[in-house]
């Protein structure tokens, strides 16, 4: 009866199982032996759970899911609504709204500690109209050069989200057309 590895490289295993020994090279140049059957398995679930554990708690890996979308509907004749909310750590709230081109939009967040800041985007993501993080400033208003859904993405700070602090913000919209700011400016 033979004990350990024959000849052809074989493990003897449970009886009538025969297990080959495998190498698997990382790209970071480390490398693994196992065995074929279980321990394949048991490596493959251990290589997911440790990417989930990496994308819950590196805040820059944060997925999508961390995004809620809010739509945001003006009361008729309205042209300003508001907007009270809350954000933790990578979270942040997406706020949209459609206008028309030639529309002013204006943007205005209040928020605890200033920890908060908001970025505004065209249509369908396009162009970054404003950033807040570079901006310096929680106030924005700018004519709209195309009819559309805008997006405004209410998020923390950088370090704020990184300590999983919260947020408390208040933010205002206002549309109003182009022609009536033109008439009320002095």
């Amino acid at each position: 009866m033979a004990t350990g590895a024959d000849s052809g490289g074989r493990s003897p295993g449970r009886v009538g199982q025969v297990f080959r020994r495998h190498r698997f090279t990382a790209p970071s140049g480390l490398w693994f032996a196992f065995n074929s059957g279980a321990s394949i398995v048991f490596a493959s679930n251990l290589l997911r759970v440790f990417a989930l554990f990496l994308a819950l708690t590196i805040p820059g890996l944060a997925s999508a899911d961390d995004v809620r979308v809010k739509t945001l509907r003006f009361a008729k004749g309205a042209t300003s609504v508001t907007q009270k909310g809350s954000i933790k750590g990578p979270m942040s709230v997406k706020y949209q709204l459609t206008a028309k081109a030639g529309q002013v939009l204006t943007v205005k967040l209040i928020s605890n500690k200033g920890q908060s800041y908001f970025n505004v985007r065209a249509p369908n993501d396009g162009e970054a109209l404003f950033t807040g993080a570079t901006a310096g400033t929680n106030e924005w208003s700018g004519r709209l050069t195309e009819k559309g859904r805008y997006s405004v993405q209410v998020l923390l700070a950088p370090a704020a989200a990184q300590r999983n602090e919260v947020g408390r913000y208040t933010v205002t919209f206002s549309i109003v057309d182009a022609a009536k700011v033109a008439t009320a400016a002095p």
